[in-house]
């Protein structure tokens, strides 16, 4: 099962097929499908699915790649699928998850600065604790 795991991950930027998988691992589709779901609780393209959007959230918060974009890289289907099991998988949609990131950028920075700035912080403190919330959302559902 671990080498299945490496093959998806080193094919992430891909269409993952069964029958490429079984035959790069010499062994049958039936065969690796039964032992990855005993072994993870779920299916190999479930599984896939899964680093996929790891992925998209890692580009998401990290690059300047629209989703459009995004969803090509990761070899979606289409932008709409993408968008629909991202917010299945996370609560959000990737506009809000992106938003949710840049929010929670801006108030490291902000804490940072609220040594000198106490009157900003503290107007800022109710919007903080409405972003926390989101975040830890956000959070919750990766986790889970």
């Amino acid at each position: 099962c671990l080498k299945v795991i490496e093959y998806m991950e080193l094919h992430i930027n891909e269409k993952l097929s069964m029958e490429t998988l079984s035959r790069s691992l010499s062994f049958s589709k039936s065969y690796i499908s039964r032992r990855f779901a005993a072994t993870y609780g779920c299916s190999i393209i479930d599984y896939f699915n899964q680093m996929k959007l790891s992925e998209a959230k890692r580009l998401i918060r990290d690059t300047n790649k629209n989703f459009f974009e995004i969803s090509d890289m990761l070899m979606f289907s289409n932008s709409h699928y993408f968008s629909t099991l991202f917010k299945k998988h996370t609560g959000l949609t990737p506009t809000q998850y992106k938003k949710v990131c840049a929010t929670s950028e801006e108030e490291s920075i902000d804490e940072e600065s609220s040594k000198e700035k106490p009157k900003r912080a503290r107007a800022k403190s109710s919007a903080k604790s409405e972003k926390e919330r989101a975040k830890k959302s956000v959070n919750d559902k990766e986790n889970k």
